[in-house]
């Protein structure tokens, strides 16, 4: 039987090799039967094995790129991998069963993009490559090239600052190995640019936009002059893409003329398929060159672009999404310069077909929603058959909501409803951008991105919101709100202990699991390509978004079933703050620009308002700072503090005390 086995084994081999040479698909067909049947007649422990299962995999690999059957690679996968867990550790063929099981694993997980397991087993596999590989070994360089674009695809669905800083490392090193005539010196290149893309985003710092640049510069003057559009086209929008977004940030006029010159470039050479993109970011590059000249002829010409990259693709492409937007906000503004209704009633369309036409949960639905709602709110006039608060408030509370959006676009879509919605609707939308920053700020470990979030919101946010609650009379909503605007202040001290601390605390690998899932919601929707060109359609496209939503869903519901984390990412809720004044009643200060008010918290009933008419935000900033002042001298000045708190007292303890006796409260107690 195993001399059958052999016999089987070399004619498979010879096949392979025959096929290798001609690319006749029967050859490879009739090679992988002859190597399954050989399999079944060797014994387990037999040391031809490894070899028959190695040679199996490439087979089934060979036939994968042949007809894109995916369950070929999968076959692939599971060939490779026990061969290389059945070679020994000094076996040469054991390396390069590791290499090919990297590189398969990373083609399934692009094709099939099932979560980050295929991608974490790459990154492990290719790492003990590269440990195997002497220093300088051209194979140790090309693992280091995989590896590198393994940490980039890892960070563009997780989001980790630290394998994108792996990741530029490892490219250094071979940019300073590769010669200029390589061909891996491109593709070095062009994930060194795309990794030092990401890093701006992360920080804004000009030095790393300037570096890649020169990444995608050098890519495309590696290339002949006469260069097809599938050559350097990539090379032409890295650029276009990154003059513009250096543009956007210095408003330096250079960088959107090279910006438009490369995307020009771009659409002279770029066949059919490809101009629907280009049309849509050279309209992006004119309608930011009608904002820095007032140029009414870019902004036209940048409508008449976006109209004819819609013609272009069929309706629900994921492209539209973004063209369809960009369009709305191009006739908004032909409509704020020429007063022409049918431009802003067009804009509304546009946004009504990006809500209507694509999956709920796709992240860009939260802009397109703001957008709307927002351009209802401030054209209530114009468009009064459209315009109810009730509408313009139900916009911005789904913008808001939609878990796959960034942080960045549901909270900018919770401070316009606070801006632009007047009444009682505000308490909502204060109610909203609370929950939001206490839900991101548990994923922040470190005191520094916790104060990059806070940033994105205005200082006063929790102090607002407590105001709004008390000129609604929902005075219960008010103190809660008061005790997540302590969260907020807490938050930015070493000591501040999360739920989420607790939660690693007692059960890490479910608290890992919620980091994980929500970083993964939030990379998701700051990673998007800027140039999209696929043919997948917009509910593909957000079909992993959702699943990563349902997952994020589920292990909160989780968490909530242990004992002790009940109300996890609920808000504070008065009934249980109220437990805080068994002891005497609790005196909270709210001391806001819009107006200044004292709260008494008691064991039972509910809180009571005491206003302060005479006290104004600029007067108790005033007093404290004199307190500090005098503090930090180091030398008790009486008459000064005596000042002080005589002001204070006038303004505000003298009224509280006045409410406390008329509540009947003891003297002498605990407050």
């Amino acid at each position: 039987m195993t001399e059958r086995a052999e016999i089987l084994i070399g004619l498979g081999g010879c096949l392979k090799l025959l096929f290798d040479r001609k690319g006749l698909v029967h050859d490879l067909e009739e090679a992988i039967q002859l190597l399954q049947i050989a399999l079944l007649l060797l014994p387990a422990q037999h040391p031809r094995r490894p070899f028959v299962l190695h040679l199996l995999g490439l087979c089934s690999s060979s036939l994968y790129r042949l007809q894109e059957r995916i369950e070929n690679l999968n076959d692939s996968i599971q060939c490779i991998r026990e061969a290389s867990a059945l070679y020994t550790a000094e076996e040469l063929p054991r390396s390069g069963a590791t290499k090919s099981l990297s590189l398969y694993l990373v083609t399934r997980h692009i094709e099939e993009g099932r979560g980050i397991q295929d991608l974490e087993e790459a990154i492990r596999y290719t790492r003990a490559s590269i440990h195997n590989d002497p220093v300088g070994h051209p194979s140790r360089l090309h693992s280091l090239l995989n590896l590198s674009m393994c940490l980039c695809m890892w960070h563009g669905q997780r989001g980790g600052l630290e394998e994108l800083e792996e990741a530029i490392q490892y490219l250094r090193e071979l940019l300073s190995t590769y010669p200029s005539t390589s061909p891996e010196r491109q593709i070095a290149l062009g994930a060194m640019g795309n990794c030092l893309r990401s890093r701006f985003q992360q920080e804004p710092i000009l030095q790393y936009l300037e570096d890649a640049i020169l990444c995608y510069r050098e890519t495309l003057s590696l290339l002949p002059s006469d260069s097809s559009y599938v050559d350097c086209g990539g090379s032409l929008i890295n650029l276009s893409n990154i003059f513009l977004t250096k543009y956007e940030f210095q408003n330096s006029i250079h960088d959107l003329d090279e910006a438009t010159r490369y995307v020009r470039k771009a659409l002279s050479l770029c066949s059919a398929g490809d101009r629907p993109g280009l049309l849509s970011h050279l309209a992006n590059c004119l309608q930011a060159r009608y904002k820095h000249y007032g140029d009414v002829e870019c902004l036209w010409n940048a409508i008449q672009y976006h109209r004819e990259a819609l013609s272009l693709h069929p309706p629900g492409h994921a492209s539209n999404l973004y063209t369809l937007m960009n369009l709305s906000s191009c006739l908004e503004s032909q409509y704020y310069h020429n007063g022409v209704i049918q431009d802003l009633k067009e804009a509304v369309e546009s946004l009504r077909k990006v809500i209507h036409e694509f999956e709920p949960m796709n992240p860009s639905q939260s802009s397109a929603l703001a957008r709307l709602a927002s351009m209802y709110a401030k054209n209530a006039e114009v468009l009064a058959p459209f315009y109810d608060v009730t509408i313009v408030s139900t916009l911005f509370q789904k913008a808001s909501s939609i878990p796959t959006a960034s942080f960045r676009d549901r909270i900018s879509a919770s401070q316009q409803w606070i801006r632009e919605v007047p009444g009682p609707s505000r308490l909502s939308a204060y109610q909203q951008s609370l929950e939001l920053v206490d839900q991101h700020l548990l994923i922040r470990p470190s005191i520094a991105s916790r104060h990059q979030l806070l940033q994105l919101i205005p200082d006063e946010i929790a102090l607002d919101a407590v105001a709004t609650a008390i000129e609604c009379g929902e005075m219960k909503t008010a103190v809660e709100f008061l005790e997540q605007g302590r969260t907020l202040l807490w938050s930015q001290m070493n000591r501040y202990r999360t739920p989420t601390d607790r939660l690693r605390n007692t059960h890490p690998e479910l608290a890992a699991e919620f980091i994980r899932l929500s970083q993964q919601l939030e990379s998701s929707a700051t990673s998007r390509i800027l140039m999209e060109s696929s043919q997948l359609t917009a509910e593909e496209e957000t079909r992993k978004y959702r699943k990563i939503a349902d997952n994020w869903s589920a292990v909160v519901e989780k968490i909530r079933q242990l004992d002790g984390f009940d109300t996890f990412l609920h808000p504070p809720q008065y009934s249980y703050l109220r437990t805080s004044s068994q002891n005497g009643p609790v005196i909270i200060v709210n001391v806001s620009s819009r107006r200044c008010d004292a709260i008494i918290i008691q064991a039972e009933g509910d809180p009571v308002l005491v206003p302060l008419p005479d006290t104004r935000r600029s007067d108790v900033h005033r007093h404290a700072d004199k307190f500090l002042k005098v503090v930090k001298a180091g030398v008790v000045d009486r008459p000064q503090i005596f000042g002080i708190l005589r002001a204070l007292w006038d303004d505000i303890v003298q009224r509280v005390v006045s409410k406390l006796q008329e509540l009947q409260v003891a003297p002498g107690s605990r407050i």
